[in-house]
């Protein structure tokens, strides 16, 4: 392995510091994730053992892509070590330790759409008014208060400070919190934010497990430092406590998730938490053409808090920056589809070089419209991801029963599915009737050790239920004996695909989707065998998982590659292309309002218009050769006609690097 030639100057200065804390400071195509992969394949080679080694990603899919890069460089020895998503590599960390927890070996994890649900449950028990308690937005202030590791006290007062709301308001939210936590527990449950926030519970409730992972992992490795959050950063600074030896890389001009809990001032002060570390920047951007380059490098500029870099490039000029001014949005969209329409016809680009960026996914429609007029393939990421599709998630309900039945949730989304005509009114008396004439009945409990019943278990016999006649009686018997056979597949020696794509006929849910014949149901049968086909794929990855490990694990895949590599233009919000590069890029709506956002601009808070700087830098930067910008002189907004006035951001670009040193290009 020839470093020397596979590296630059600063690439190979990152690989070769192994001891002690490393920042890297990665501009936008400067090969970060080669350094990364380099450096592990380094450590290795010097005799590192791999077992020694963690390696802590953000998606899925940079894991994988780093572990296929590292296997390339030097087989198979790396298989000893740990890389994945903060998220994932809790749950090893979880399920290796779960008895000290307080869990039981077959915990579950909550989606967000479960954890809703759960909420609403909730909210129904306390006779509190679900119009002035969303469950949505319930769901979120739990989430912002688990990802800053709020207890109900500061939850209350940091609401309070903010404001919008009565004390008495956030002290429900507050006993919401607690129940919310409290039924988790008993249902041997965890939501997302509980996976790192559960592993650090873990590490300081016992200092002997805490020491045993410092002892193993004496490398650790971060990529995109910037969009760790309280949490993360917590977790790192814990497992890094002994050895000291954590080497992060990341780029503070690329912060743009603050809206899931990233803070920036974690990388802007990693040289304060660990004084000695060696701070190396790249870059050398091996990406993108000059004019693209300096025009986001002007941009950036303009934000205040941030480390001092600028990328530069051995690449030529390349093509002026157009931004182009249209009427409005439609005459934006068919700007778009003639420019790229020209772009396949007289350049030698296809369709998958190009991608559509805008700030809310809202913007979409009248793309698509124009699009679908001039017969350009397109595809929006991120649009409908594969576990949101509803055949996929009643699949996965059925799963979650299998493994445990007393799982309400999952329960109530599959037991009219297929019909069988047991409607949410004949459950919600069920329920009603067990609350009062059940005293062992706990609507929450998921539990399996103890004495309580579930609704699994009052479906047994549901006669002289008051509004539950005797055919509809039988018809929860029957779906309980249904599901009996489901669980015995479970329980039977096939294997893991062989045991989902059982369950999927002992449902009667395959044989719905077959008997339906329509193109609906026929897509959904196409998506059903996906899932066989991911199933199989996950069980000859390691062949002693079975359907629990499936079940759990499944709350861990990203959609975030909601891509696909046939030949279509790709549409996406700003914040989905983050990682991704496209010869050409087209940034839509880049007015006031629109980009920077509304809610930015409203706040008058400067670190609010800087984030939305940044993302603009992330769109920029995306762009290998070709970069286009529109924005409308007026657009419909609620209703109206609005006049819009062209984004700020457009005026930090410099007017020679614009095509004829116009700044705006008008149609």
């Amino acid at each position: 392995m020839n470093l020397s030639l596979a590296l630059n100057t600063k690439q190979l200065e990152a690989v070769k510091t192994t001891e002690g804390a490393v920042l890297v400071l990665a501009g936008a195509g400067s090969g970060k994730t080669r350094a990364l992969t380099y450096r592990i394949a380094y450590l290795i080679n010097k005799g590192i053992d791999p077992y020694n080694i963690l390696t802590l990603t953000f998606t899925n899919k940079a894991a994988e892509d780093m572990k296929r890069k590292v296997k390339e460089l030097i087989g198979d020895v790396s298989k000893r070590m740990w890389m994945g998503t903060f998220h994932s590599i809790c749950v090893r960390i979880i399920g290796q330790n779960i008895k000290a927890l307080g869990y039981d070996r077959g915990f579950v994890i909550y989606d967000q759409n479960e954890s809703k649900d759960l909420i609403s449950d909730i909210i129904l028990t306390m006779n509190l008014d679900k119009e002035k308690y969303d469950p949505k937005i319930v769901l979120n202030m739990i989430n912002k208060a688990k990802m800053n590791m709020w207890s109900k006290r500061e939850l209350i007062n940091n609401y309070l400070e903010i404001g919008g709301g009565s004390e008495e308001f956030y002290q429900n939210i507050g006993d919401i919190y607690l129940k919310y936590n409290e039924v988790l527990k008993d249902n041997n449950a965890f939501d997302f934010n509980d996976l790192i926030g559960k592993a650090i519970e873990l590490f300081e409730m016992n200092e002997d497990i805490l020491e045993k992972y410092q002892e193993r992992f004496k490398y650790i490795l971060i990529d995109e430092y910037q969009d760790t959050s309280p949490f993360q950063y917590k977790l790192a600074s814990m497992l890094a406590g002994k050895h000291q030896n954590i080497f992060v890389v990341g780029d503070d001009y690329q912060s743009i998730y603050k809206f899931r809990g990233a803070d920036m001032e974690n990388i802007l002060n990693f040289n304060e938490d660990y004084p000695d570390c060696k701070t190396i920047k790249l870059e050398q951007n091996y990406r993108s053409k000059k004019n693209i380059i300096e025009a986001s490098n002007a941009l950036i500029a303009n934000n205040y808090r941030q480390f001092d870099k600028k990328a530069w490039t051995e690449k030529d000029e390349g093509e002026p920056i157009i931004i182009c001014e249209a009427l409005n949005e439609y005459g934006e969209a068919d700007y778009i589809a003639e420019e790229i329409d020209n772009l396949i016809k007289f350049s030698s680009y296809s369709y998958n070089d190009v991608a559509i960026l805008y700030r809310s996914n809202h913007q979409s429609r009248v793309l698509e419209e124009a699009f679908i007029r001039r017969r350009i393939p397109y595809h929006i990421v991120g649009g409908l991801g594969f576990y949101d599709r509803k055949e996929i998630k009643d699949i996965i309900s059925y799963l979650k029963v299998a493994v445990n039945p007393q799982d309400t949730i999952a329960l109530k989304r599959i037991v009219n599915t297929p019909k069988r005509g047991i409607g949410a009114k004949t459950i919600d008396k069920l329920i009603n009737h067990a609350q009062e004439h059940v005293p062992e009945f706990n609507l929450f409990s998921f539990a399996q050790e103890d004495n309580s019943l579930g609704l699994f278990d009052v479906m047994k016999d549901p006669s002289g239920v008051s509004g539950i006649g005797k055919k509809t009686a039988e018809r929860i018997k029957q779906f309980r004996r249904d599901l009996e056979d489901v669980i015995t597949v479970k329980e039977s020696r096939l294997t893991l695909p062989e045991k989902v794509d059982k369950i999927l006929k002992v449902s009667g849910y395959q044989a719905m989707l077959e008997l339906d014949g329509s193109e609906t149901a026929l897509n959904r049968l196409d998506n059903l065998a996906e899932f066989l086909a991911l199933t199989e794929n996950y069980y000859n990855k390691n062949q002693n998982r079975d359907l629990e490990d499936f079940v759990r694990d499944l709350k861990l895949l990203s959609d975030q590659d909601d891509m696909n590599n046939s030949n279509q233009i790709k549409m996406m919000t700003v914040h989905a292309s983050k990682g991704l590069e496209f010869p050409v890029i087209f940034i839509v709506g880049m007015e006031e309002d629109t980009f920077p956002h509304y809610r930015s601009v409203k706040s008058g808070m400067l670190e609010e218009i800087e984030e939305e700087r940044r993302l603009c830098y992330v769109a920029m930067t995306r762009a290998a050769d070709r970069l286009f910008m529109t924005y409308a002189r007026e657009r419909q907004r609620y209703g109206e006609t609005r006049s819009m006035t062209p984004s700020r951001f457009l005026d930090e670009i410099p007017t020679e690097l614009i095509l004829e040193g116009n700044h705006y290009r008008n149609l």
